[in-house]
């Protein structure tokens, strides 16, 4: 499965249509499916690869309002992977980013906490199953993969030709100290 999530300060696009976008742009065949998920002030979504869930490597929960979504495949430290993803989706932000942080394997997770309105975002503990994330002063972004071309505009202010495919370097600015976890040398084409 792979993840989306939007969060915006403002109406210009809403962010139901902009997940629905970045969907669709990491959507290769007809068989997978997406799905989008309303959370206030935003939107979360997905591609599934079109296999039950727990064949398919994703699992989404829902729980008085709390969504959780979940791509790859998490390892509990002890006890059932079930039992504890319920605790997850039963509870508060905090308690959602403890519980997840103790998870093992290749997986990313996106939890809304509806009550508090936060966003938690876990990846695995190296980083194999990546989401990007953009953030600036009106919205947040984040996608499995670059291909969700509604990411691509904000990492470089430069134009792209059309039909042709470019090299993107990821990397944050004046910032030798900070690293962003990427595909370096990923193309795209737009």
């Amino acid at each position: 499965m792979k993840l989306a999530a939007c969060f915006r300060n403002d109406e210009q696009q809403s962010p139901s249509a902009l997940v629905g976008a970045m969907t669709e742009a990491m959507r290769l065949f007809d068989h997978q499916s997406t799905g989008i998920r309303q959370a206030d002030g935003g939107a979360l979504g997905y591609v599934a690869a079109g296999l039950p869930a727990r064949l398919g490597g994703w699992m989404e929960r829902e729980h008085g309002g709390n969504r959780l979504l979940l791509a790859g495949v998490p390892l509990p430290p002890s006890g059932p992977l079930e039992a504890l993803l319920a605790e997850v989706v039963a509870s508060d932000h905090r308690r959602a980013a403890s519980i997840l942080g103790t998870l093992d394997g290749v997986f990313a997770a996106l939890f809304w906490d509806a009550r508090h309105r936060r966003l938690v975002v876990v990846t695995d503990p190296f980083g194999i199953q990546p989401l990007y994330m953009v953030r600036d002063g009106r919205s947040l972004m984040l996608a499995s993969e670059l291909r969700a071309q509604y990411l691509i505009q904000y990492y470089s202010e430069s134009d792209f030709p059309l039909n042709k495919f470019v090299k993107l370097d990821v990397g944050i600015p004046g910032r030798g100290d900070v690293r962003i976890r990427s595909r370096q040398g990923y193309y795209v084409k737009n």
